[in-house]
């Protein structure tokens, strides 16, 4: 029989994480899904459930943070013993004219979407070196890119060029 991999999925209370959540189960997966509102975890972890392919843990909580990473790599070593998959899967947005968007609206979408991406990869988590697998991090490239290539297409978003 085929190995179960276990998974954590970051933004899994609704949309396209959820979705993540449900492909992996219908895949073979064991998941652990994350989402910042513990209502929607939960209403996700229910609906997961009623499918009957695996096991499906919730942990709510702010997937930038690191005592909520932490938590979620427990949850995988406890329960299943391993940890294969990570999908830094939450992020956020703002809406409206970026002149008008405060330092603290800046920095909050870069928790969630920068350091939740980053810290969020298994390779960046304490606890995956119990598991014995290799890691590949693409999160730094990531990081980077991403921090580069944003601004010079959100203002030519905002100016209404192409």
């Amino acid at each position: 029989m085929k190995p179960q991999k276990v998974a954590i999925i970051t933004g899994a209370g609704q949309g396209i994480g959820l979705e993540i959540a449900r492909k992996l189960l219908n895949t073979g997966s064991q998941v652990i899904l994350n989402d910042k509102e513990v209502g929607l975890t939960d209403e996700a972890v229910a609906s997961l459930l009623q499918m009957g392919k695996g096991r499906v843990l919730g942990c709510s909580g702010d997937s930038s943070s690191l005592e909520v990473i932490s938590e979620m790599v427990e949850l995988a070593m406890h329960h299943f013993g391993q940890l294969d998959q990570v999908v830094a899967n939450a992020g956020i947005t703002l809406f409206g004219n970026f002149l008008d968007y405060s330092l603290e609206d800046f920095n909050e979408v870069m928790r969630v979407n920068q350091m939740g991406t980053f810290f969020s990869d298994a390779g960046s988590c304490p606890g995956n070196e119990r598991s014995g697998k290799r890691w590949l991090n693409f999160a730094h490239f990531f990081c980077y890119s991403t921090s580069k290539s944003s601004k010079p297409r959100c203002l030519c978003n905002e100016q209404g060029s192409d």
